[in-house]
């Protein structure tokens, strides 16, 4: 079922293309966007489904509520108030993931199938199963939006996705740090990057896991499973030379291409950068809790988008069709690639087991 899915976003991302000067486009758009809906939506079984049920049957412990974030809690109380059952709420819930997300892609792309189609590669999975995460990347994406365009707005949707999993408190940093110059140098960055790299792999994991587990007992379960520091790298490193391929395009030839670019597209980009910027020194705090590694690949999306720019309005202010058809096709070996690595060769092919149970366990499609 995973290839069946995976083939016809394809097909649509390629008919989006064919059809890209047309407002036929946005049917190949709603087609996609309710293919997602209905797979997040009508999941039936998960690694984490049997948690999320958990926490809705058990909402009233304390032990439950001490261990979730404040909206999911929030969430939980009103779907029972409204006399809802699990599955009804695992259907809100993908609802409440799916429309912001999806509105947030068509917005700030020409071409959203292309990139929808990247994005169920990786990071879909493991998106589908972390619900909380993913909400709060739905959210934490509205904000991105609305910086610039409406303060209130932005604030809101940033606190609602602060308070949906408290890992999206490390993106606080970016805000702090994207005004500073040298981090706007990605030759520098990427210097500090493979410095800080190299430096972590030469402390012990004996002394960076008790520090770790003084700040919250929570994040035992989230560190580093190896000894050393080598498995997070083989994580990092596909979204690491992705996201330098769309920073050294946009420092070297995108200044020829702005011009051409309609102003929709064109004012979301110097924020997306700084973003793909700090998806590549998340990997420095990915090596204290791998589970930084789920913000590093959200945050690829953006990359995702900036190459959709790219495929529709031109790889430089001269329009090389053959260019395109090079980076489409690139982009998409990139991802199974991604996906290979992440899910299939660091697992000896495991993953793949629970990936097709995850995909295939549905109300309307699925077994």
């Amino acid at each position: 079922m995973y290839y069946i899915l995976a083939t016809s976003l394809i097909v649509l991302s390629l008919f989006e293309g064919f059809f890209k000067d047309f407002r036929l486009k946005d049917v190949f758009f709603f087609l996609a966007a309710a293919l997602f809906i209905v797979i997040q939506g009508y999941n039936t079984w998960s690694p984490d489904m049997e948690s999320y049920e958990l926490h809705y049957t058990y909402i009233h412990k304390d032990y439950v509520r001490n261990a979730m974030e404040p909206l999911h809690i929030f969430l939980i109380q009103r779907s029972q108030a409204f006399g809802l059952n699990f599955q009804e709420f695992i259907l809100l819930y993908g609802l409440l993931i799916m429309l912001p997300f999806l509105y947030f892609v068509k917005r700030v792309s020409p071409l959203p199938v292309f990139v929808l189609s990247i994005f169920f590669f990786i990071p879909f999975f493991p998106d589908i199963t972390q619900l909380r995460n993913f909400f709060s990347f739905a959210l934490f994406f509205m904000a991105v939006y609305y910086f610039g365009r409406n303060k209130v707005v932005f604030l809101a949707f940033l606190v609602l996705s602060l308070i949906s999993h408290y890992s999206m408190l490390a993106m606080i940093l970016f805000f702090i740090v994207r005004r500073l110059k040298i981090f706007n140098d990605y030759r520098k960055s990427n210097i500090i990057i493979l410095f800080g790299m190299t430096l972590l792999t030469l402390v012990p994991k004996q002394i960076s896991d008790p520090l770790i587990t003084a700040i919250n007992p929570k994040y035992s379960s989230y560190l580093e499973a190896t000894s050393t520091y080598l498995g997070t790298i083989a994580l990092f490193l596909p979204f690491f030379l992705l996201n330098n391929f769309v920073l050294y395009h946009f420092k070297n030839i995108y200044p020829r291409l702005e011009r051409k670019i309609s102003e929709q597209y064109r004012a979301n980009i110097p924020l997306f950068i700084q973003l793909i910027q700090f998806g590549n020194y998340l990997i420095l705090l990915q090596y204290f809790i791998r589970d930084f590694s789920r913000l590093t690949m959200n945050l690829s999306i953006l990359s995702y988008i900036y190459l959709s720019i790219l495929l529709f309005y031109g790889w430089s202010h001269k329009f090389y069709r053959l260019r395109l058809h090079m980076l489409r096709f690139g982009t998409l070996v990139w991802g199974i690639t991604a996906f290979m690595v992440v899910f299939l060769l660091l697992n000896q092919g495991e993953y793949m087991k629970i990936i097709e149970k995850t995909f295939s366990s549905n109300r309307i499609y699925g077994e």
